[in-house]
C-alpha cells in the first residue's frame, strides 16, 4: 500500500500444495541435463551474466523491495552494488 493508502498491486498467499509443487519443479531442474551437466565454467558465465542483469536494473529491483518489505531504498540499492561489483565476479 502506498502512503496514500492506494493499493501497489495484489498478490495470493501460496499454500501448501502451491510450495510443493514448486519445490518439486526445482528439484526436477537441478536434475535435468540442460542444468546438471553444464560445465562450472558455463554456469559461471551465467551467474556473471545475472549479477549484470542486476546492476542494470537496480533501481527497478530497489523499488519493489521497498514496496514489498519497506527496506530502505538506498539500503537495497547498496546491497545490490556489493552484490554485482565486478569483485564478485570470478
Amino acid at each position: 500500500m502506498n502512503s496514500d493508502e492506494t493499493d501497489i498491486a495484489t498478490v495470493h498467499a501460496a499454500g501448501t500444495e502451491d510450495v510443493d509443487i514448486a519445490v518439486n519443479a526445482a528439484r526436477a531442474a537441478l536434475k535435468h541435463p540442460s542444468w546438471k551437466d553444464l560445465s562450472g565454467s558455463d554456469r559461471g558465465r551465467m551467474m556473471v551474466k545475472l549479477s549484470e542483469l542486476v546492476e542494470q536494473h537496480a533501481e527497478t529491483l530497489a523499488t519493489i523491495e521497498t514496496w514489498d518489505n519497506g527496506m530502505c531504498c538506498s539500503l537495497f540499492r547498496y546491497s545490490l552494488r556489493a552484490l554485482s561489483h565486478p569483485s564478485t565476479r570470478g
